[in-house]
């Protein structure tokens, strides 16, 4: 018992160096007083994890604690020790990528499609355009640890890897993801929520508590942070405000949750192309018929919004959709009494857009809510899926990958 203790308490103190070293670089002593731990137990921790090649040594700095100006080595993680694979399902594309251990990522594709599609068929494309992608750039395939997957759709069973519904991306419902994707790759794949993953990748490493991540990319979904970690909800449902009912005029019923007035129906992507479908198709909008080849379902929220300058009425979509997200993000901070918000999206990229939505929260909210914008690259969702495998497959067992 005492020797499986030890073994706990080993492993423990090495994911703890690992995430340390996620956004920094630190030398033996800044780890022990960051850790409390003793110089002598960091020392033998990370002299193994160098010998293990999980840790570099990159250049010394001057001391500002020993004395003589004694310089001190910093340590790294020796990011391209091991990769992993991410792949993402959005509403009218895919994105597939790959980062180091530092969550980097090296390499990404973006592929769009006219939804609903065979998710057979989406599946089968990601496995031919990820292997082309490993084969073009030179990686070996025993440095992979594993496969990270995302999807803006609803999960039925995360372990077993099984996506219920797509939110129209396609036609199938209960598809096997994980048993499809792990037989063509012959790695472990990692399920979760669009949103969760990206929360992930902003948050890793980082002592954070009651923080909200919020992201708008083909619809609103929200990821909750409590105690440093993301709280799942009993049913690994936490934060789903797509369905949240904000207008009960609503016109149309929701294909997903049967309601009128839910978010997904008045400010996802699908409801904005909805918008401009009879502008579009009549050519009114050039810019985005001939760039998608008059193909309205593969048009995005930030195409459409970024020609708000240009066109009147899609100035009054962007102004309705700010207005709804105001009602949502206030909600949440009445629900939730976070600390701030990190709002993720293209949209969020257009000072237009984010001044009007500061505007528009002031005007309906007393209580001041902190927003912030991500430090992710919106065009890069990738990120997410492929930070989960290497959270669960690397930080949290202490860089014991095997």
């Amino acid at each position: 018992m005492q020797g499986e203790n030890m073994v706990s308490i080993r492993g423990g103190n090495r994911r703890k160096i690992l995430l340390s070293l996620k956004n920094m670089q630190y030398s033996r002593t800044d780890l022990a007083r960051k850790l409390t731990l003793t110089n002598a137990a960091v020392t033998i921790l990370t002299n193994q994890m160098i010998k293990e090649n999980l840790l570099i040594e990159v250049g010394s700095r001057v001391s500002d604690v020993k004395k003589h100006g004694r310089k001190e080595i910093l340590l790294d993680i020796n990011k391209d020790y091991a990769y992993s694979m991410g792949v993402i399902i959005s509403s009218n594309y895919f994105q597939i990528g790959i980062a180091n251990l530092k969550c980097e990522v090296l390499i990404s594709e973006t592929h769009s499609f006219e939804p609903p599609v065979s998710a057979y068929d989406i599946l089968e494309k990601i496995k031919d355009h990820m292997i082309e992608i490993i084969w073009k750039h030179n990686f070996s395939r025993d440095k992979f640890i594993g496969l990270g997957f995302s999807i803006t759709g609803l999960i039925k069973d995360k372990e077993l890897g099984v996506v219920n519904d797509s939110y129209g991306a396609w036609i199938e419902k209960d598809v096997p993801v994980k048993r499809i994707l792990e037989e063509y790759f012959s790695l472990t794949v990692y399920l979760e929520s669009y949103v969760k993953n990206l929360s992930l990748a902003e948050f890793m490493g980082k002592n954070i508590d009651n923080i909200m991540f919020f992201d708008y990319t083909d619809t609103a979904e929200l990821s909750i942070w409590s105690g440093g970690n993301v709280y799942p909800g009993f049913n690994n449902r936490s934060g789903m405000v797509s369905h949240m009912i904000i207008d009960y005029e609503g016109e149309k019923n929701c294909p997903t949750c049967g309601n009128k007035g839910c978010v997904n129906m008045l400010i996802s992507n699908f409801a904005l192309q909805r918008l401009i479908s009879k502008e579009f198709m009549n050519g009114e909008i050039p810019e985005l018929y001939e760039k998608y080849e008059g193909k309205l379902k593969k048009v995005t929220i930030y195409d459409i919004f970024s020609l708000y300058e240009k066109y009147d009425f899609i100035n009054k979509i962007m102004q309705d959709t700010v207005k709804y997200l105001a009602i949502i993000i206030i909600n949440i901070q009445r629900m939730l009494d976070f600390n701030y918000l990190v709002l993720y999206g293209q949209s969020f990229k257009l000072k237009a857009f984010f001044d009007l939505l500061k505007e528009e929260i002031r005007k309906r909210n007393k209580e001041n809510i902190v927003l912030k914008l991500s430090s992710l690259d919106t065009e890069v969702s990738v990120v997410g899926p492929a930070s989960s495998v290497i959270f669960n497959k690397f930080y949290l067992t202490g860089g014991d990958i095997d």
